[in-house]
């Protein structure tokens, strides 16, 4: 599971999915909360930036 990071809001959110459905959804875990669809285009361009997990 990958984690990003949005610089704006300092929110961190996990990708549960493995890629994205015909709709370009993804299912993504914002702030450790339920697990929400989302479109990955709009995911990406708020989440920009990748976490290093140790």
């Amino acid at each position: 599971m990958t984690t990003y990071l949005n610089l704006t809001t300092n929110q961190t959110a996990k990708v549960n999915s493995q890629k994205a459905d015909d709709n370009g959804d993804v299912w993504v875990e914002i702030d450790g909360g339920m697990p929400v669809k989302r479109n990955w285009d709009e995911f990406i361009s708020e989440f920009n930036c990748m976490v290093k997990e140790h």
